[in-house]
């Protein structure tokens, strides 16, 4: 398990509404909580949804790594906070135009 940090895509073990069902997906690190191990991750999905809470990931905006699907796309709306032992290994990191686009998303998401 590796140090991660915000813009990194990483595979992690979340849970849905049922918190006994679980599914290894890739999410990317919008916020890491220093005061504890855990970090704010959003889902990223193949399926597109038509809100401006779907944002999609080309392979332009990938920095390093690589994703399954092209495009994805970063749910903002679906927000979920894991413990770093539920993230297992970064696969891609966005460029910092792509996540800058992310987080203004988020900001707004957020008020």
């Amino acid at each position: 398990m590796g140090v991660f940090k915000e813009g990194d895509i990483v595979i992690g073990k979340v849970s849905f509404a049922d918190s006994h069902i679980f599914k290894i997906r890739p999410t990317l690190i919008i916020v890491e909580r220093f005061t504890s191990n855990d970090f704010v991750v959003l889902y990223i999905t193949k399926t597109s949804y038509s809100d401006e809470y779907s944002i999609p990931i080309y392979a332009n905006d990938i920095e390093t790594g690589h994703i399954k699907y092209i495009p994805s796309y970063v749910r903002v709306n679906k927000p979920h906070i894991l413990p770093r032992n539920k993230l297992y290994n970064k696969v891609a990191e966005l460029k910092e135009e792509k996540m800058k686009q992310i987080t203004e998303v988020w900001e707004k998401y957020r008020e």
